[in-house]
């Protein structure tokens, strides 16, 4: 059998990989294509829940919630898998291109099968979504190069752009044309996601040496998954951060979902200005994201993670005081800014942790964690409102927050893994100035 020889990764492709080399073109119209997605994602989680409901009520709505969080977890990991055995941007763009076909036929399908035909399109559409996002996170780094801290400030403003824009324009859109028809925007919006992923040449960096990496190997589906999981849990930055955030990500609908009984009820306050409240967190993640998106966090990423965990905490603790809603919004603002520092230097230190030919499957145990974590968090949310009510509920979250960033930030593996880079880059700052010194 002849021999194969793989080309080594050279310095310049490692560089590339972790996002030092200079980025290409076409990051702007990628930015402006998730917008348009985004956009059409909350047109959609808006007007197909009022489909199912105005057809087959709450019960119904709700199952086809759940019939859309089961491919995450059934399809998540071996999602990964693909992302990193095959070419990253086809990947992307058949996920596009179904996700568009599939919700063009949702009047069609929905006047043949009713309910049962738009839970089936659902979780398919949903699976494709499964498909694409591994993908999509693992060719990032390297596509972004240098700039990929100020792409991930940028991309999570877009994201909560659209969060606080798209459900509005579906909400109206369903009152004026009807929610059939503002689901077809929606599949209009991935076709168009489609088109600009196709106009990137460069979109997958690394598709070469992955095919020579897997050329000189057999392929095993299982030892690839285990190799995926012990790249994501293996690592101590990768687990921590995985730990962290599958606690803080379990806290956030216990705040959310407490917080609408709070403004209704406990304020008195209508659906309005819950609305509002959920709008100054959005401009608080916009502004928090950009600016985090600019700034130098060198020698300071343990200590900016911890103040953004421990923000969220005190946040939600201040809720048992019941301030008022002026206070409320004021503390969301706070919260929705403390997001931008973790969000940007969270997702960075994951993408550093895990070498490029196994990041598609980090990012799809990264998927499974969170699809969990959302799961427990609203599976008890509800349990603690009713025995509790929403300001101590919203305290218990606040609690999880605190401890859950102390720990990771603070105290475990990870904190001092990061401390450990943090003097590392601190003693290589000190030889890059002139005339500088270290003990070295």
């Amino acid at each position: 059998m002849p021999r194969t020889t793989v080309r080594q990764p050279t310095g310049h492709d490692e560089a590339r990989a972790l996002g030092k080399a200079p980025a290409p073109r076409g990051l702007g119209r990628l930015l402006g294509a998730q917008l348009v997605s985004d956009l059409g994602d909350g047109i959609t989680a808006v007007a197909l829940p009022l489909l199912v409901f105005s057809e087959a009520g709450i019960g119904a709505t709700s199952l086809v919630f759940v019939i859309t969080a089961l491919p995450g977890l059934l399809f998540g990991l071996h999602a990964g898998l693909l992302a990193d055995r095959f070419d990253r941007k086809r990947l992307v763009v058949l996920s596009h291109v179904a996700r568009g076909l599939l919700l063009l036929s949702v009047p069609l399908l929905y006047d043949w099968g009713g309910v049962p035909a738009v839970a089936a399109l659902a979780f398919l559409s949903r699976s494709f979504g499964v498909l694409e996002r591994p993908a999509y996170s693992a060719a990032l780094p390297a596509l972004a190069g240098e700039r990929f801290q100020s792409f991930l400030g940028q991309r999570a403003a877009l994201q909560f752009l659209a969060q606080a824009l798209g459900p509005v324009a579906g909400g109206a859109l369903v009152a004026v044309i009807g929610a059939q028809s503002a689901i077809l925007l929606d599949a209009v919006s991935f076709l168009l996601a489609a088109v600009v992923v196709v106009t990137i040449p460069s979109f997958d960096q690394t598709k070469q040496q992955r095919r020579e990496a897997r050329a000189a190997r057999v392929i095993r589906v299982g030892q690839d998954l285990i190799e995926g999981l012990r790249a994501s849990l293996g690592h101590p930055v990768a687990r921590g951060l995985l730990g962290y955030w599958f606690v803080s990500i379990a806290a956030v609908p216990i705040a959310l979902l407490a917080a609408i009984p709070y403004i209704t009820v406990t304020l008195g306050g209508s659906s309005l200005q819950y609305g509002i409240a959920v709008a100054c967190y959005a401009v608080g993640s916009i502004v928090g994201s950009v600016v985090s998106g600019k700034l130098s966090f060198r020698g300071h990423r343990r200590a900016w993670l911890l103040a953004a965990g421990t923000t969220y905490g005190a946040v939600n603790l201040v809720m048992v005081a019941e301030p008022n809603l002026l206070v409320f919004c004021a503390l969301w603002v706070v919260w929705g800014l403390a997001y931008g520092p973790e969000e940007v230097i969270g997702q960075m230190l994951f993408a550093e942790a895990v070498p490029d030919v196994l990041r598609g499957r980090a990012y799809s145990v990264l998927g499974v964690v969170l699809s969990v974590a959302t799961i427990i968090g609203y599976a008890i949310a509800g349990v603690l409102i009713e025995a509790l009510g929403p300001p101590r509920t919203m305290v218990i979250a606040g609690v999880l927050f605190i401890v859950a960033s102390t720990w990771a930030f603070g105290l475990s593996p990870l904190a001092r893994s990061l401390s450990r880079a943090e003097r590392t880059a601190t003693v290589e700052s000190t030889k890059d100035r002139p005339g500088g010194q270290s003990n070295d």
